[in-house]
């Protein structure tokens, strides 16, 4: 299964199969008691325009890559759906985030306070679902902890994030270093899924590995998306000093780069100077080093599955991995 189109349509099938039911009860749940319409809209806005199959994918077949019962994740999936979903919501108020390839954000059509207000009921109703899963108590005692790390640590990347903004050079060591720190969201889903499934002390390190470096891969994939201009977010990001890596490594290695972002600065970002921009990332080498990034990440990724028996599950984690190649900007694969 060699072809593009196969390989979407194997992953999307993935999806559907493992995590569409806990996407559509979170959803559901969300909204069963908000009857204030104000509140009604920008979270049922936010539910519809944030459709997560990946996360709660991950952490059933983590699940039963350790030999555990999927029955038995339902809950803790569906809130680390919700808590992805906030924080989504929050990346985009922080970033001023307004439309995604023409379509608002929540905080683009609602504005910033009811969508602030609106991610924090989200929080909220994770939290609260979480409190109320019958685990046992060592379970319980994992997985809180483990929600604590994961969320203490997207925090820490955000503003490690925000002050990169503040300097007056942007390196791509350090805006890599953030891409690193925001790998504890796919981490936590992996490890979630094995700690749930009584994996084994070394099946949960694991697959917390993998989580790690499918998530740097989830990273890289994003950063070429924007790089590239093809999600219409790459004006925005240099207006507000938020470089995707790739442009960052740009600049850090090219002259051309580094003029015509002056340029920018002086002449306003218009559509001509913004395909200079990417043309010249390929000329710098920069989006051809992200790719070997992610080829070298994949293989890092499989190395860590390779210690888990054989498994229907298993198999279908190494795929996942493997179809992120295909995701790359097939300009350049």
């Amino acid at each position: 299964m060699k072809n593009k189109g196969d390989l979407e349509k194997r992953f999307l099938e993935i999806l559907t199969e493992k995590g569409a039911k806990i996407q559509e009860e979170s959803k559901k749940i969300l909204l069963e008691d908000i009857k204030f319409e104000d509140l009604v809209e920008p979270l049922k806005y936010a539910s519809e325009n944030y459709r997560d199959l990946l996360r709660p994918t991950l952490i059933v077949l983590s699940c039963e890559a350790v030999g555990g019962n999927p029955k038995g994740v339902a809950e803790v999936a569906i809130t680390m759906t919700l808590l992805g979903m906030s924080l989504y919501t929050y990346d985009d108020i922080v970033d001023r985030t307004e439309y995604r390839c023409f379509v608002p954000t929540t905080q683009g059509k609602f504005g910033v306070g009811k969508t602030l207000v609106s991610g924090g009921l989200v929080t909220a109703k994770a939290f609260t679902l979480l409190n109320q899963v019958d685990l046992p108590l060592m379970q319980r005692r994992r997985l809180s902890k483990l929600v604590w790390k994961f969320l203490r640590g997207m925090a820490e990347a955000e503003i490690s994030n925000l002050n990169l903004r503040k300097k007056e050079k942007i390196y791509a060591k350090d805006k890599f270093a953030v891409m690193k720190m925001r790998t504890v969201n796919i981490e936590a889903c992996t490890k979630a899924g094995a700690i749930l499934g009584f994996g084994s002390h070394s099946e949960v390190n694991h697959l917390g590995k993998f989580g790690r470096h499918l998530g740097l891969i989830l990273e890289l994939v994003d950063d070429l998306t924007e790089s590239l201009n093809f999600t219409l977010e790459l004006k925005g990001k240099i207006r507000m000093g938020s470089w995707p890596y790739a442009l960052a490594w740009a600049e850090n290695h090219s002259r051309n780069i580094r003029n015509l972002l002056m340029s920018i600065t002086d002449e306003g970002a218009d559509p001509v100077y913004i395909k200079k921009i990417v043309q010249g990332m390929f000329d710098s080498g920069a989006i051809s080093q992200v790719r070997d990034l992610s080829v070298g990440l994949i293989a890092r990724a499989k190395e860590e599955l390779s210690t888990l028996e054989d498994s229907e599950a298993k198999r279908a984690l190494k795929f996942i991995v493997e179809a992120q190649s295909s995701f790359l900007p097939r300009m350049f694969c």
